[in-house]
């Protein structure tokens, strides 16, 4: 049966095909080192076909990240958790987290709380609420935790900043 029938999709230089053909010609002429040479087609052939179908993962992680960040930027006051914008995203919860970090460069929670900190920051400039009422209203459990945070982030407190 000729190698092509049923061969389902090729790429345009037909690469699959010809490799294919090569294959089948080492595997007749049984030279010496065919098997090596079987395996590094096999390989080559494998790389293809994975760079080709799989290149968009890449861009397809890249989507879900920048969705569930801009989920997070407007609902970050309703505490998402971890395992909910895994879900939301599509990922296993701990495939989530790493390629969450990987892509923004900080982990969820720390995501979050910068998240929390630039809205707070916001609203000392741009408001005439107190820092405890920023504080609470920006989500965070107590106005020392969140003068404390605040200072670390941005070496002055929510006070001086104002």
């Amino acid at each position: 049966m000729p190698l092509d029938v049923g061969l389902f999709m090729d790429f345009d230089d037909q690469f699959v095909l010809s490799t294919l053909r090569q294959m089948q010609a080492e595997l007749a002429a049984r030279q010496p080192y065919h098997a090596m040479l079987l395996n590094n087609l096999t390989g080559q052939l494998v790389l293809r076909i994975a760079r080709k179908f799989f290149a968009g993962a890449a861009d397809a992680n890249d989507h879900n990240v920048t969705y569930i960040q801009k989920y997070i930027e407007e609902h970050f006051t309703e505490n998402p958790s971890a395992r909910e914008l895994a879900q939301m995203s599509g990922y296993s919860y701990d495939w989530f987290r790493h390629i969450f970090r990987e892509k923004v460069g900080y982990s969820l929670s720390q995501y979050i709380q910068r998240q929390k900190l630039r809205h707070a920051a916001a609203q000392l400039q741009n408001t005439r609420l107190s820092i405890t009422q920023i504080a609470l209203e920006s989500q965070f459990t107590s106005a020392s935790q969140f003068i404390a945070l605040f200072h670390r982030q941005y070496g002055v407190t929510p006070r001086e900043y104002r």
